[in-house]
């Protein structure tokens, strides 16, 4: 249905379509922009709260750190603390001064918790005995197997370092929750060895207040400090709106159940990374933006988070103004479209009625359109085309016709038919020039053919009659003809051997042959002798005129070329054709030689079989004639030897007989 609309409604819907993806693009980028810049922002800012929060809580730890080394290296507590220590032994002397040291050391305590703000002091042993209490830490117990509860392990790692306990409630209040400062006690200023542990609870309030202070977070922000303990999360303050023991909720890390910081769980994995920011759901299942930051020292994470709808309220009423404002700018785009497009098409139906009848096969009239723009470029082109292809099918008429040397009228531009027609004119061309030069070669064998074929008996009038016809059937200037020969025969064609073959001269065209001119070459030996050992054509540039001269009646002339070539039959070379000329032989030329040779091989070769035949002939005629000779004295020389032996045996048949009359 959408094929039948008129132009110019489909080129309103196109305009306004492309307005309304471009608008949405272009306000797309700007919000999404300016969330990420938003948000970004708010990273920052969450991050600043945070570090401002750490940074409250490390000046609360080390204030109590200074505290508890002020309480460690008074001097006056000094040698009270060496007598603590002996409070179990089983030396009454010891103990009982210990003892005395103890009630010291316990009102010394009393008057630095008041001082330092401390909740409860006390001073143990290494292997866990209480020495010394201002009051009992409700979260330390022990018994003389040193099986402590949950934080036995904190207090192993306190008689070498600093060590911080987990929160705990000290009291029956909801909100009372404390934290126990664990620090080793050396004998000397060195602190090689500890001699006891320093165990000091402090309340978490101030810490809390710090934390919970919401100022720059809005209505729905918060902060929650947050611990690892192993491969679970504990939460060690409360977040708005949990209700229960927050102290005892754990979350394994890596899970993504619902209320948990998820994302926060899974870059714990990473303790080399101190900072975070991510959007996801909170323990209540609200999306938020949170920021996580790593409290070194204490082994604490802070997260401060607010609710995202909040925190990108700015950027929804964004989004309202981009929405109002396109649909503004779309509807008034609308408008213009449509009245210009009807300005616009008018020239266009020209130009499509034009199209139409081009189409058909019909030239149509020229378009005349005045003003200068890009219509004015398509009308310019429209009528263009018409007279090139007015030109071209000219052009293409008289290339049918046979014309194949026709010019092509108008300006050659660049176009495709242009350029077809032109390739097409170039080939046919080439199919023509390559159909002469096949007809050539083969009108060209044909006649050679004719004269190997009436003079296959004399190898020297088919070599003169060969080279005569070549130099003339290829336009060339002279040349000589040689074929292979051996030392002491003149018949017999065997592998050649550089040592007993030549090549002989038997035939030349417009040669000047002086007393010195060599007629045989050796493999080898000259241009000749090397084109028949590389069984290749050879090519000179001859200038210095050092294969001869070429002499006429006007006198004598330096060829420019020389071409050697051999003549192959079965990968055994025959013969060799030297050709002269001024001008260089095309390829098609050399290999209509090269491929006429065969033929003179071939030739060559049954006239020396021929001859062969005839000598080995000759010489059996001859050994016949000899041997019946022979045979006619031998068969005299019998019957004589025969006459003699019957003689011979009368004589010894008369003497037998003359024995046996003396007898």
């Amino acid at each position: 249905m959408f094929k039948k609309v008129k132009i110019r409604v489909r080129l309103i819907i196109y305009i306004s379509v492309l307005l309304l993806f471009t608008m949405s693009l272009i306000s797309t980028i700007i919000f999404h922009q300016s969330k990420i810049e938003l948000q970004q922002r708010l990273i920052e800012k969450l991050n600043i709260i945070n570090d401002l929060k750490i940074e409250r809580i490390k000046s609360h730890f080390e204030n109590v750190n200074k505290s508890i080394n002020h309480i460690e290296f008074n001097s006056d507590l000094e040698l009270d603390f060496l007598d603590v220590v002996h409070l179990y032994s089983s030396d009454p002397i010891l103990k009982s001064k210990a003892e005395i040291s103890r009630v010291k050391l316990e009102k010394v305590f009393s008057n630095l918790e008041k001082t330092y703000n401390f909740n409860r002091i006390c001073l143990r042993s290494l292997e866990g005995y209480p020495l010394v209490e201002s009051r009992k830490i409700s979260n330390l117990l022990y018994n003389d197997s040193l099986l402590y509860k949950t934080n036995a392990h904190i207090f192993i790692d306190a008689q070498k370092k600093v060590e911080y306990s987990d929160i705990y409630h000290a009291s029956a209040k909801e909100d009372d929750f404390y934290l126990t400062v664990l620090s080793p006690y050396y004998t000397d200023k060195n602190q090689k060895e500890a001699i006891a542990i320093i165990c000091c609870e402090i309340p978490m309030y101030p810490i809390y207040e710090a934390v919970e202070d919401t100022t720059g977070l809005g209505v729905t922000g918060e902060t929650i400090l947050t611990k690892r303990m192993f491969n679970k999360m504990h939460f060690i303050s409360r977040p708005r709106g949990f209700i229960g023991d927050f102290l005892k909720k754990e979350y394994l890390i890596n899970r993504t159940d619902k209320g948990i910081l998820a994302s926060q769980m899974s870059v714990l994995n990473n303790e080399n990374e101190q900072k975070y920011g991510f959007e996801l759901p909170d323990f209540n299942n609200n999306v938020v933006d949170a920021s996580w930051n790593f409290i070194p020292g204490i082994d604490w994470g802070v997260t401060t988070k607010i609710d995202h709808k909040e925190a990108f309220a700015s950027i929804n009423y964004l989004k309202a103004i981009i929405i109002l404002l396109c649909s503004g700018i779309l509807f008034f785009s609308v408008l213009v479209i449509t009245i210009f497009v009807e300005r616009f098409l008018t020239p266009i139906i020209s130009i499509r009625d034009n199209l139409v009848s081009l189409a058909k096969g019909k030239f149509p009239k020229h378009l005349d359109y005045e003003m200068s723009d890009e219509i004015h470029d398509t009308t310019v082109a429209l009528n263009n085309l018409v007279e090139r292809l007015k030109n071209s099918t000219d052009f293409a008429q008289q290339i049918g016709e046979g014309n194949l040397n026709v010019q092509f009228h108008g300006r050659q531009s660049q176009d495709v038919l242009t350029a077809s027609l032109l390739r097409m004119q170039q080939s046919l061309k080439r199919i023509e020039e390559e159909n002469n030069r096949r007809k050539w070669a083969t009108e060209g064998l044909s006649l050679h053919n004719e004269i190997f074929r009436k003079n296959n008996t004399d190898l020297n009038k088919i070599g003169s009659e060969f080279i005569l016809s070549l130099v003339q059937y290829i336009s060339g200037i002279h040349g000589a003809i040689y074929v292979v020969n051996h030392l002491g025969t003149n018949s017999g064609v065997i592998s050649l051997d550089q040592d007993n073959t030549f090549f002989e001269m038997i035939g030349s065209y417009a040669y000047e042959i002086k007393e010195d001119t060599t007629k045989k070459f050796r493999l080898g030996q000259g241009l000749v002798g090397q084109s028949a050992k590389e069984k290749k054509t050879i090519i000179i540039n001859d200038e210095k005129g050092t294969n001869g001269f070429i002499v006429s009646g006007l006198g004598r002339s330096l060829p420019c070329y020389v071409y050697c070539v051999p003549m192959i039959l079965n990968k055994e070379v025959l013969g060799v054709v030297e050709i002269s000329n001024f001008k260089e032989l095309p390829k098609y030329v050399i290999e209509f030689i090269e491929l006429l040779g065969e033929s003179f091989a071939s030739a060559v070769l049954s006239i020396k079989s021929k001859d062969q035949t005839m000598g080995t002939l000759s010489e059996f005629e001859f050994t016949t004639s000899e041997l019946l000779h022979e045979q006619e004295e031998i068969s005299k020389r019998y019957k004589s030897a025969l006459t003699e032996i019957k003689a011979l045996k009368e004589k010894i048949n008369m003497l037998e007989k003359n024995h046996e009359d003396l007898n």
